[in-house]
C-alpha cells in the first residue's frame, strides 16, 4: 500500500512539475511574468494542492500506523514486565518454601542432637549415641559425639578395671 501511495505521490510531482513548474520557470526566464503568475494561480496551485493533500494523507496514515505499533509495544512491554514479575515472584516464593523446609529439618536434627547430649549428660549414660546420618557439619558433630562418649566410655571402664585391681591388692 505505501508503494502504491509512493508511486501516486511521484507521479502526481512528476504531472506538476512537468504542467506547472517547468511552464512556470521557463516563463520567468523569457521575462514573461503575467505568464508566469497565471501558471501559478492556476495549474500550479492545483498540482501543488493535490501533492500537498498525498503526502499529508501518507504522513497521517504512518503516524497512525506508528502509534499503533506503538500502542502495541506498549502492551508486549506490560505482559512481558508482568510475566517475569510473575516469574520472579514464583522464584521466591520456592525459595522460602525450600528454604523453610530446610530450616525445619535442620532445627530438628538439631533439637534431636541437644536433647539426646541432655539426656546422657542429666543419666550419665555413656552408651548413648547420635544416630544422626549423613556428609553435612550436623552429622560431623553427631559422630564427633559418638568418638567423645566411646572415648569416655573406654576412660570409665579403664578406671573401673584399674580400682578393681587397687581393692583386690589392698
Amino acid at each position: 500500500k505505501r508503494v502504491e501511495q509512493l508511486g501516486e505521490i511521484q507521479k502526481a510531482y512528476a504531472l506538476m512539475e512537468k504542467e506547472s513548474v517547468t511552464p512556470m520557470l521557463e516563463a520567468l526566464a523569457a521575462g514573461r511574468t503575467a505568464e508566469a503568475k497565471s501558471l501559478y494561480l492556476g495549474p500550479y496551485t492545483k498540482h501543488y494542492r493535490t501533492v500537498r493533500d498525498q503526502i499529508n494523507k501518507a504522513l497521517d496514515e504512518l503516524v497512525e500506523d506508528a502509534a499503533a505499533v506503538h500502542d502495541q509495544a506498549a502492551a508486549d512491554y506490560k505482559r512481558t514486565r508482568m510475566l517475569y514479575l510473575a516469574i520472579s515472584l514464583g522464584a521466591l516464593l520456592v525459595a522460602l518454601v525450600l528454604g523453610a523446609a530446610i530450616v525445619v529439618r535442620l532445627t530438628g536434627r538439631v533439637r534431636g542432637l541437644e536433647t539426646q547430649i541432655e539426656s546422657a549428660a542429666r543419666q550419665l549414660a555413656l552408651n548413648s549415641r547420635s544416630d544422626l546420618t549423613g556428609g553435612d557439619e550436623l552429622a560431623r558433630i553427631g559422630k564427633s559425639y559418638n568418638h567423645l562418649m566411646d572415648a569416655l566410655d573406654l576412660a570409665v571402664g579403664n578406671i573401673q578395671t584399674f580400682t578393681s585391681q587397687v581393692n583386690v591388692t589392698v
